[in-house]
């Protein structure tokens, strides 16, 4: 016993977490911090302004009586139940042509002026009118319901809404890896090897069938490294982005994927169904007590005959992504826990305490890696990457004074460079 503990002593000693931690944020080049900086604050801004601008759109569509007239159009044709529907389509859909310009920059111009797109436009708009196709289906059934709920509960339809919500959630979540992602990516089965054993060993004993195991292409549309446990009871599935396998290790990969199994694992997509009823019944109730007030300080011209009139949707929707705006810090925070949860579980799992810093240097290619507490509490959603790399450092240094054996006293520094190295080598080719 005597000599173990000093061999576990030795070890502690040996290694300094600390001194480990800084020598992995030291590899990430001046230029690369700057630019993921501009990335991420402009990225904190144009959050904001989307939300400025859809709630300008509502109010516009409420000023210039677009909203009453097309109500009007649809009721004399047919009964008022009825005409909900198509009044719910059409102003969507007139809203997501408002907001394209600013989708376009977001998700097209600007992801390629950071090198983290790789679409050509044809393929990038084709999926942006997949998506909005899909979501325009889903937004215009719910709303439809929702409004019968409205109509018929009168005061605590924001109650029963918001459990349907989270029903809705559930649903989409079972259906997303058989009938939604196939729209826009390509799934292959892992071919066998250690890999997919390793995966298989780390899925069985958290208790996660192992038998699907997929790899998705998606490097067809973005550079970033991608993984994802998936899906709900019979339809879960495990996936890795191609972008993953080819820019990351076999220890990172291991590492990324026993985090992503830990969501599954500690009750993340459960935890998130009933997360995203609360969100949905304090912001329903935020619009039934202030919908009234509302439209009496504003709609003098509107003529909404009340909360269940389906003229007064641009007003309902106006005040939801105000709520929704405001409430960007705490659903930020809540993902954020999820995160430094499945962290904890995934270095528990996969014992790759280097591959997991090597893996949080990859993602600060795009993801701030230092941001100040502020910035952090406001606006991520994941843990910084120093805070990462803290707690891989520390794990690590526990387990070496545990007199682990099967942990490197080395830092994978060289493949910390070489994260950089590649990315210079390929903007100066380009």
């Amino acid at each position: 016993m005597l000599l173990l503990d000093i061999i576990a002593a030795g070890q502690a000693t040996a290694f300094d977490a600390v001194a480990a931690t800084q020598a992995y944020i030291d590899t990430v080049p001046a230029e690369q911090v700057a630019q993921v900086a501009a990335y991420h604050e402009g990225q904190n801004w144009l959050n904001l302004a989307s939300g400025v601008l859809a709630i300008v759109i509502f109010f516009v569509l409420l000023q210039i009586g677009f909203a009453k007239n097309l109500r009007d159009r649809f009721e004399r044709s047919m009964p008022n139940w009825l005409a909900r529907l198509p009044f719910i389509f059409v102003l969507i859909l007139v809203a997501t042509v408002l907001t394209f310009p600013l989708d376009y920059y977001v998700g097209f111009v600007r992801e390629h002026a950071f090198d983290l797109a790789t679409q050509d436009f044809g393929g990038w708009f084709g999926d942006y009118l997949t998506a909005n196709a899909v979501g325009l289906a889903i937004s215009s059934l719910s709303l439809w319901l929702l409004y019968a709920l409205i109509n018929w509960l009168k005061s605590s339809w924001w109650i029963v809404g918001a459990i349907g919500g989270g029903a809705l959630v559930a649903l989409l979540i079972m259906a997303s890896p058989v009938y939604i992602a196939p729209l826009f990516n390509d799934y292959t089965p892992l071919e066998q090897g250690e890999l997919r054993d390793g995966l298989e060993a780390i899925a069985a004993a958290s208790g996660i069938p192992a038998s699907d195991i997929v790899v998705y292409n998606a490097s067809a549309q973005t550079t970033r490294l991608t993984a994802n446990v998936s899906g709900l009871g019979s339809t879960v599935r495990i996936a890795l982005g191609d972008t993953l396998l080819d820019q990351a290790s076999e220890e990172e990969i291991l590492s990324v994927m026993a985090h992503e199994i830990g969501h599954y694992v500690l009750g993340h997509t459960t935890r998130t169904i009933y997360f995203t009823v609360a969100i949905l019944a304090f912001g329903f109730a935020f619009v039934h007590f202030s919908f009234g007030w509302a439209n009496r300080r504003f709609g003098g011209s509107w003529s909404i005959r009340g909360i269940g009139d389906i003229a007064g949707l641009p007003l309902f929707l106006l005040l939801f992504t105000f709520y929704s705006t405001l409430l960007i810090p705490v659903q930020n925070n809540y993902v954020r826990w999820g995160e430094m949860e499945a962290d904890a579980y995934g270095l528990e799992a996969a014992r790759q305490p280097d591959g997991f810093a090597t893996t949080a240097l990859r993602i600060s290619t795009y993801r701030k890696i230092e941001p100040s507490a502020i910035e952090e509490f406001l606006f991520h959603h994941h843990p910084s990457g120093r805070s990462r790399i803290e707690r891989a450092m520390n794990w690590k240094a526990e387990q070496l004074a545990l007199g682990a054996d099967d942990q490197s006293t080395e830092l994978a520094l060289d493949r910390a460079r070489s994260i950089f190295e590649e990315s210079a080598q390929e903007d100066a080719t380009e």
